[in-house]
């Protein structure tokens, strides 16, 4: 190989080098961008975990019967009342719901239903629940995350009492407990911008009024005010995870691009480099390195398909095994010179090495022994 080769094999495994990491360098940036990307998905999707905060009222007036001992018929709520005077109950349901999330703005329903419950006292086992809706399908809106509902219904307690007593009194009923259940439902989950909530359950806001009785005090039953907690399905999440998988798959890409350009690009010589390397580590002991290059001419010479056999002959032959390479660092000669002029050649080349040359100029000449 001349000079001029040598200089255009340096300079292709400088250009090579340089696109390899170019290469590895665009891979570390797809990488790293891939990483924030997740980091900044993750935190989205942390960021998207709000909270919900409802507050529940009820109020009630007591509307008597026309009576001899009570000039006002609209008494208010939080007394004892007697039962044969009350006619109708006026009850008022006050619903506050507030969401940290401010872009919250649709329409939403709730319901109010009365039910008759008769239970037997001792075991609290139900023997009739009937329900009758009085306000069904209602509608309250949520706008900018907040949503309140103010909601009068009128109870009329006499149609419902009389017909628990005739029930009682119909099938001979004794110890029961009998009540009156006005329940206001706000159900949450159906909001449509969310996804997933931790507790799905409804709202509720109950008056209980006892029937059948002597005497009549309603009781407003109201739900905890804690926090629920809501995850919000975002659309810039679905963004971020788009993102997320196209540089993960760029980063794939390059990452097998650059596998095949190492694997295509590579240079024979240094499998070539590797071999001579192990045979000098292995056989160190065996083999004498010369710098000259030795002139086969007038030798008939052997060639040997492998150096385990250069072994075995050197074994029998007792004679040193010398090595030597060209200076192109191309082509590795390792030969044994007998006594009768027979030369054993085992050689490991390069491909770059020009085809029909040999690293000794006397092989070149014609009738060798092969």
């Amino acid at each position: 190989m001349s000079s001029m080769n040598l200089h255009q094999s340096e300079k292709y495994r400088r250009n090579r080098a340089k696109w390899i990491y170019l290469q590895a360098a665009l891979i570390a940036v797809l990488t790293l961008l891939a990483f924030f990307a997740l980091q900044g998905f993750l935190s989205q999707k942390r960021s998207e975990k709000i909270y919900c905060r409802e507050e529940g009222n009820v109020d009630y007036t007591v509307i008597l019967k026309e009576n001899d001992f009570f000039w006002d018929t609209d008494v208010e709520g939080g007394k004892v009342y007697v039962g044969e005077l009350v006619d109708k109950i006026d009850a008022d349901f006050a619903y506050r719901l507030n969401i940290d999330d401010k872009r919250i703005d649709s329409e939403y329903h709730y319901r109010i239903d009365a039910v008759i419950q008769i239970k037997d006292r001792v075991s609290d086992t139900p023997m009739l629940e009937r329900t009758y809706p009085l306000a069904s399908g209602a509608y309250g809106r949520i706008e900018n995350g907040e949503l309140s509902i103010d909601r009068s219904v009128e109870i009329d307690y006499g149609k419902y009492n009389a017909e628990a007593e005739e029930f009682i009194s119909r099938y001979s009923l004794t110890d029961t407990e009998n009540t009156l259940c006005v329940k206001m439902s706000v159900d949450i989950s159906e909001v449509a911008e969310y996804a997933e909530m931790t507790d799905t359950s409804a709202y509720e806001l109950e008056l209980l009024i006892p029937l059948t009785e002597k005497t009549v005090r309603p009781t407003a039953v109201v739900e905890s005010s804690e926090p629920r907690e809501l995850l919000r399905d975002s659309g810039k999440s679905g963004a971020m995870l788009i993102l997320l998988s196209a540089l993960a798959l760029f980063d794939l890409l390059a990452v097998s691009l650059l596998v095949v350009f190492v694997l295509l690009s590579r240079d024979d010589r240094n499998e070539y480099h590797r071999s001579v390397q192990k045979i000098v580590s292995d056989y160190k002991n065996y083999i004498q390195k010369t710098r000259i290059r030795f002139n086969a001419k007038d030798r008939q010479i052997l060639y040997i398909d492998s150096f385990e056999e250069m072994l075995e002959i050197r074994d029998t032959m007792q004679m040193p095994i010398i090595m030597y390479e060209d200076r192109e660092k191309l082509c590795t000669s390792f030969f044994i010179i007998a006594a009768n002029g027979i030369m054993y050649l085992f050689e490991i080349k390069s491909d770059s090495k020009a085809e029909g040359t040999y690293c000794c100029d006397s092989y070149e000449e014609k009738g060798e022994t092969r």
